[in-house]
């Protein structure tokens, strides 16, 4: 990444990939932050693939946590991440959607989701898991943003 851009292979590559948003909590307990870095890739389409990585500073150098890849926007796609209370809580598009269990496959409109499923996870023992059962509501809006700060907005500690 420089400037917020992967500089790529564009005979290797595709798809360019960028960093969209930036969040950041104590979701490992310890008293210090951790950062959620959210990338998108470009699909030339509709599709927007979200790709998450929680990162913890360890020794003076990050150190990757755990990364995951949400749905399709209005399908699984990601709306939120951050730290509440200790826990990473991660909010994505789509009814009873969850990062370990089922991301497609729960929306049926292909532009405007209906829910937004919302799971809490606890870091123990060097991973997270899931901490309860996924909370689904109403979808306040018509559409499938991310809410999260912007890359570039005063979002840093």
């Amino acid at each position: 990444m420089r400037n917020g851009r992967y500089e790529r292979n564009a005979q290797v590559e595709d798809y360019p990939v960028g960093l969209s948003n930036l969040a950041y909590g104590d979701v490992t307990r310890d008293g210090a932050e951790e950062a959620a870095v959210v990338l998108f890739e470009n699909v030339r389409g509709s599709a927007i693939p979200y790709y998450v990585f929680i990162y913890s500073i360890v020794d003076g150098s990050p150190k990757l946590l755990w990364s995951f890849e949400t749905g399709d926007p209005p399908d699984g796609g990601l709306r939120q991440v951050n730290g509440e209370n200790g826990d990473l809580v991660i909010e994505l598009y789509g009814k009873g959607t969850s990062i370990g269990g089922r991301v497609y496959g729960t929306e049926a409109a292909a532009c405007c989701p209906r829910f937004i499923s919302r799971t809490r996870y606890q870091w123990s023992n060097g991973r997270f898991s899931k901490n309860g059962e996924t909370e689904v509501t109403a979808n306040p809006s018509s559409g499938a943003a991310v809410i999260m700060p912007r890359y570039g907005a005063s979002s840093s500690p």
